[in-house]
């Protein structure tokens, strides 16, 4: 156990050397709003509702549920891990826009690959920053500050303070006995409370990997969170601004439990397929450093294109398969290794050519009919946005396309066909995603409406803007229920199980009051954030919008700004 822990020590320390404490500083005004965001990674909607029932939350009860706007459905992204899904939290982007689609990814032109979970974290923020700003770029680097927030150097840290450990070499605790407030106070950075401020509580899923869900010490992390939330608002309400302070509480994904697994990459080899897989699965306890293979943990500098199919896989939920172009053979029957530069789609896969000795191989109707695999998605074409994108939804039950057309997703219109077989989503089966199978284009908006209640929320959508990025698979898996890829977990998350992609979102403060919508998306926060506190953006320059409710909390808030200010002048 003492290894775990250190190695966890390690693991942590290096993964936030580039996510440090920011700097604050900013004085406030009369007229100031402030806004904490709090992610808590993979706490359940369903979870979080039945502790407060029981009592066990009552800092989140009384400052954030009991006067806050609650969103029935909040709908996380494919692949629903946390790198993607963070990342379209603080950017307000999809991954296909921000490009971070995972935590590992595969560069066909380099023949490098990326993985986060290692040393590689410390290309994360620039990696990032290549597409997408982050809300941190929209404050002064001096007032906003965040503890273990995927965001590096390049966003303004405070250099001195590397961890939002306070003793990193003895326990990794962030933030649970003493508040940011007071830490930053008995640090002497400044007497300003910063405008926004995040906190990230990474520690749930870790414990719930192994423990379950369900364990009494995982949930034991959820009531210390909701203790020092209390903390956080009690330093507020004595700097006299608790009533103008935003309170933002998601998560990044749902955490199904699973019971079975399987070896994708073995799975692949067997047919002939000389495979490199770049895995981790944090609660694997059975490898020094949790991890399925030790590169996984160290940056990959040599040239993986001698291989012909990389895998990426971690969370158990799901995996991003990269295959080469006709299995890298040219026409002579050769290896080639710049076979690479091209993309591989649908039809790719139905003959691919594995050397003379395996010779070709149906690789889509190998995976449709593995046990574990629920569906696949690939490319049916090749992507030219903006002009009209298709990909394929491929499963044992049948087949599917989903097109779509248009520039900009707030404009971007879709369509959903089967194509074979059963409806592998049974939209079908559904009244009102039946409706929208008329062979005609609608709305994202109209497709998340139709869906996000429904088995496969919010799909369309999903699966198409994962592929606007070359550092996605050739294909992405998703497994069953209960079905886990690689090593056996007691909870999983990355695929498309309702479940994965059902995230908590709840905001409260000034001009909002007590009311549930029915959905949004995690792509809807940063520009929601960013219009509670009046800050200017342009909308078009996120894949979110700003949730409609907030929109009228903020003009009540005027109203009732402009009663006070009269009421004062008489």
């Amino acid at each position: 156990m003492k290894t775990v822990r250190l190695v966890l020590m390690i693991i942590c320390f290096l993964s936030i050397y580039s996510l440090p404490l920011r700097n604050a500083g900013a004085q406030t005004t009369a007229d100031d709003y402030y806004c904490f965001l709090f992610i808590v990674d993979a706490l359940e909607p369903a979870l979080l509702k039945e502790m407060m029932n029981e009592g066990r939350l009552p800092n989140i009860k009384k400052y954030i549920y009991d006067n806050g706007l609650w969103v029935d459905h909040s709908l996380s992204v494919f692949p629903s891990v946390s790198a993607p899904a963070i990342s379209t939290i603080i950017t307000g982007n999809f991954p296909g826009t921000h490009e971070m689609v995972g935590f590992q990814w595969f560069n066909r032109r380099t023949g490098a690959f990326k993985s986060y979970i290692g040393t590689d974290i410390l290309d994360f923020d620039a990696d990032l920053r290549e597409n997408s700003q982050t809300i941190f770029d929209f404050f002064d680097k001096s007032d906003t500050a965040s503890f273990a927030v995927i965001a590096g150097p390049e966003l303004g840290v405070n250099k001195s303070l590397v961890s939002s450990s306070l003793n990193p070499f003895h326990r990794w605790e962030p933030m649970l006995h003493i508040s940011y407030v007071d830490l930053l106070g008995s640090l002497g950075i400044g007497a300003g409370i910063p405008h926004f401020m995040a906190l990230y509580e990474w520690r749930f899923e870790y414990d719930a990997y192994q423990l379950g869900t369900d364990d009494p010490d995982a949930r034991r992390i959820i009531e210390e969170f909701d203790e020092q939330l209390g903390n956080i608002a009690g330093q507020l309400a004595s700097k006299g601004i608790l009533d103008k302070t935003y309170f933002v509480l998601c998560s990044d994904h749902g955490f199904p439990p699973s019971t079975k697994n399987f070896y994708i990459d073995q799975d692949l080899a067997s047919l002939g397929f000389r495979k490199k897989l770049i895995s981790y699965n944090l609660g694997t306890f059975y490898f020094p450093l949790t991890l399925e293979r030790w590169d996984s943990f160290f940056s990959v500098s040599a040239d993986l294109r001698q291989y012909n199919l990389i895998v990426g896989s971690n969370a158990g939920g799901f995996a991003q398969l990269y295959f080469v172009k006709n299995g890298g053979y040219n026409r002579a029957g050769k290896y080639d290794k710049d076979l690479w530069f091209r993309e591989v789609v649908y039809d790719d896969l139905l003959n691919m050519y594995l050397g003379k000795d395996k010779g070709n191989v149906n690789v889509a109707e190998y995976l449709k009919n593995l046990e574990g695999i629920d569906f696949f998605v690939v490319r049916e074409r090749y992507f030219d946005p903006p002009a009209e994108c298709r990909v394929r939804v491929v499963s044992k039950r049948g087949m599917a396309i989903v097109s779509r057309r248009g520039a900009h997703p707030h404009d971007q219109e879709y369509r959903y066909e089967v194509v074979e077989g059963e409806d592998p989503f049974r939209y079908d089966a559904n009244p009102k995603t039946k409706k929208l199978m008329d062979g005609s284009f609608h709305s994202g908006k109209a497709w998340q409406m139709a869906s996000y209640d429904y088995d496969y929320p919010d799909a369309c959508v999903q699966l198409v803007q994962v592929f606007d990025t070359t550092r996605s698979g050739s294909v992405i898996l998703s497994c069953k229920e209960e079905w886990s890829m690689n090593s056996l977990l007691v909870c999983k998350h990355g695929g498309y199980m309702p479940v994965e992609m059902q995230t908590a979102l709840c905001i409260s403060g000034p001009g909002i009051e007590r009311q549930s919508i029915p959905t949004a998306r995690l792509a809807d926060i940063t520009p929601s954030i960013l219009y509670l506190l009046n800050k200017e953006f342009e909308p078009r320059q996120f894949d979110g919008e700003v949730i409609p409710a907030l929109k009228e909390a903020v003009m009540k808030r005027g109203q009732t700004e402009q009663a006070v200010v009269q009421q004062y002048e008489k």
